[in-house]
């Protein structure tokens, strides 16, 4: 009977933050369907060209998509809500604040209309140099207990038979959205232009581990 003896090894690496993402809801209530999707449709175009003139450019601001709806939780009053999102993934956090900021003034005075953004979870990177570093030191793990096993057992650990990737997990990195929750209220022009002048901080990081089930063949010495 062929002997082996079977570990799993782990390393981790540090991923950083390579694009932020955030989702923007734009609601009108109205009497009619007619006059709340043309004053919602306004309301999209004059908030794609806001974060454009904010610094967003075309790439980065994707259609989310449309919705329709009559609250059944308001029969006695009449209307009919219409709601647009847009999709924005941004590489400089700064820039995206900046440009959310300025969306405050759209619907300063429009007690029906709502704008609405929640963070979605970051888009995480690493370069190829850590990721195999990880994956080494993974598979280098491995190789250490099976050897602590196989003198235990009294045998001769022998070549790699089989190797299996497993899921791999991430840490929480803390970030809003990281978790697909978190809800960030629009600030004023104000308060995102007061963030240019602030202490540079260290970009969101998040440790990831990366494990592999290693089969090593084993005979006695």
């Amino acid at each position: 009977m062929d002997q082996f003896i079977e570990v799993i090894g782990s390393s981790t690496l540090t991923e950083s933050v390579s694009r932020y993402r955030a989702q923007i809801t734009l609601s009108v209530r109205a009497a009619s369907r007619e006059t709340a999707g043309e004053e919602a449709l306004d309301l999209r175009d004059k908030c794609v060209s806001t974060l454009r003139e904010a610094g967003l450019i075309q790439t980065e601001i994707q259609e989310g998509g449309s919705e329709i709806w009559r609250p059944w939780f308001l029969k006695k009053q009449a209307g009919q809500e219409t709601s647009f999102r847009l999709l924005i993934s941004c590489d400089e956090m700064e820039r995206l604040y900046r440009a959310l900021g300025e969306l405050e003034h759209i619907v300063a005075d429009k007690k029906r209309h709502t704008i609405s953004v929640s963070m979605n979870r970051p888009v995480f990177a690493a370069s190829e140099d850590d990721r195999r570093d990880a994956q080494r030191c993974a598979i280098s793990a491995a190789k250490e207990q099976a050897e602590v096993l196989a003198a235990e057992a009294g045998l001769r650990l022998l070549d790699i038979l089989q190797i299996e990737q497993l899921q791999q997990k991430y840490s929480r990195s803390g970030a809003f959205g990281d978790e697909d929750w978190g809800f960030l209220m629009v600030g004023s022009a104000e308060e995102a232009d007061a963030g240019q002048g602030s202490a540079p901080l260290e970009t969101t990081t998040r440790e990831t581990t990366v494990s592999y089930r290693v089969r090593f063949g084993a005979s006695a010495p």
